[in-house]
């Protein structure tokens, strides 16, 4: 695959983030009866009407406030929860240019505005950075191997730029600036550049 573009940076210098800081921590735990909206199985879901779909970020950070409260208690149930989370991250990939994205299989109105609706299946830079997350803690916690080859898979999803046939998240701007899109459009210029993405 082509490299991905140089893009302009800041000069801001990345400082290491001690173990025990990680952003996904918990004061308590998750309630252990989950009154969320979910299928069968445990996982995360959006119901839109009366059809529940997959949200791959609702899953990953769900996913994570597990793994949270896994370590708080070394409850199994959370763990075991956390994992149905991610594979059903796994289960419902959509493999491009050697890359894992996980998409949203229902049509969503960006702000309200149909003019700038996502036409399914659409892809976001956030549920590649939450499960990049959530595989990543899995394989802290259970040392299987395979959660870090899943992360590789979702991070490489994060170096490819803008496609009219292929999913992407990732863009440079035109003052050279790299963004990675909650939720992309097309031309890339559309998108809106939603920051905490």
């Amino acid at each position: 695959a082509a490299a991905f573009p140089a893009f302009a940076t800041l000069g801001y210098v990345q400082q290491p983030v001690p173990p025990t800081a990680h952003p996904y921590a918990l004061a308590a735990a998750v309630p252990i009866d989950d009154t969320g909206v979910h299928d069968a199985d445990g996982v995360r879901m959006i119901r839109i009407g009366t059809t529940l779909f997959d949200h791959p970020v609702a899953q990953a950070q769900y996913g994570l406030a597990n793994v949270a409260s896994f370590d708080l208690t070394d409850d199994q149930r959370f763990l075991d929860r956390a994992i149905a989370q991610a594979t059903r991250l796994v289960d419902t990939k959509v493999v491009s240019r050697d890359a894992w994205y996980f998409p949203y299989l229902f049509d969503f109105a960006l702000h309200g505005r149909a003019s700038e609706t996502l036409r399914a299946p659409w892809y976001s830079a956030m549920a590649q950075g939450l499960a990049v997350a959530l595989f990543c803690r899995l394989y802290a916690v259970t040392h299987s191997s395979w959660w870090l080859t899943y992360a590789g898979y979702a991070f490489a999803a994060l170096t490819h730029g803008p496609s009219s046939s292929a999913p992407w998240t990732t863009r440079v701007d035109s003052a050279g600036y790299l963004w990675f899109e909650e939720y992309p459009l097309l031309p890339p210029s559309r998108s809106d550049r939603t920051y905490n993405g």
